[in-house]
């Protein structure tokens, strides 16, 4: 004999969030050498037009390339492989529109301690993020 069981929770209600992004075009950016990266994002990362996102490097740790992005936008997915081969997808940017300021979101972000910094925290959990190098300087070093 099966009995009927009635099981009650409290209903918690959701709250809008305080903003809503629609992103309508994104790229898959792609590696330009082969070799191991170094990732400078994460997943749901917001980056600024010319940010790096990854640097790649040979077996032996020297650098080959850094990838710079392309135009401001949100990180939507990105390969969590570290070796790689010429033309294979590191991450997918989505455009930001026009009217969202980059740091004026991420500061949106750093204030809240919600849902949405515990998804990004999950999505970048299995990602090394580290610091991108610095830059070349213009002047040539001699031996």
């Amino acid at each position: 004999m099966v009995s009927k069981v009635e099981v009650t929770r409290p209903v918690q209600v959701i709250s809008r969030p305080p903003y809503q992004i629609v992103i309508e075009k994104s790229k898959w950016i792609r590696a330009e050498h082969g070799g191991f990266l170094d990732f400078h994002i994460k997943p749901g990362d917001i980056v600024k037009k010319g940010q790096p996102l990854s640097t790649s490097t040979t077996i032996l740790g020297e650098e080959q390339s850094t990838i710079y992005a392309p135009f401001k936008g949100v990180i939507m997915g990105m390969t969590s492989l570290p070796s790689i081969s010429p033309g294979e997808p590191i991450c997918n940017l989505g455009k930001l529109p026009r009217k969202y300021n980059p740091e004026k979101l991420a500061k949106m972000r750093s204030k809240e301690d919600g849902l949405e910094q515990q998804v990004l925290e999950e999505l970048g959990s299995s990602v090394l993020v580290v610091e991108p190098p610095d830059e070349p300087s213009d002047e040539s070093e001699t031996p």
